[in-house]
């Protein structure tokens, strides 16, 4: 779980600062959560890594940093979510997925060759 994401975020700019620091199959499932009304994130994001290494390698690079990309003395704070895996990350937002209606907002999974689809 990713906390303190300025609320400015975007889903694809976070992803991209993922990709920029090389964590491009490392993970295969990213949820964060928007506020309809404002179109900004509330501030968390639940990623699967794909494996315990890639897990502490993820910790290692964003644990305690701040984004650039919009100035914000917020610190990232990455910790183990109670859920793990794909398919309970999945199983987990089914009853999110019905009532987003903006694609844009669902959960996204990541395939090992490196496509996308909302879930």
């Amino acid at each position: 779980m990713m906390r303190n994401i300025p609320a400015r975020y975007t889903v694809e700019e976070l992803v991209s600062e993922m990709i920029s620091r090389e964590f491009t199959g490392d993970f295969d499932f990213l949820y964060v959560p928007m506020d309809f009304k404002t179109k900004r994130n509330k501030g968390y994001a639940f990623v699967n890594l794909t494996s315990p290494t890639n897990a502490l390698e993820f910790w290692q690079e964003f644990n305690g940093m701040q984004l650039p990309k919009y100035p914000t003395k917020k610190t990232l704070e990455i910790s183990m979510a109670a859920t793990q895996g794909l398919e309970a990350n999945v199983k987990l937002v089914e009853k999110e997925k019905q009532r987003i209606t903006n694609p844009w907002f669902r959960p996204m999974m990541f395939t090992a060759g490196g496509g996308l689809s909302r879930a």
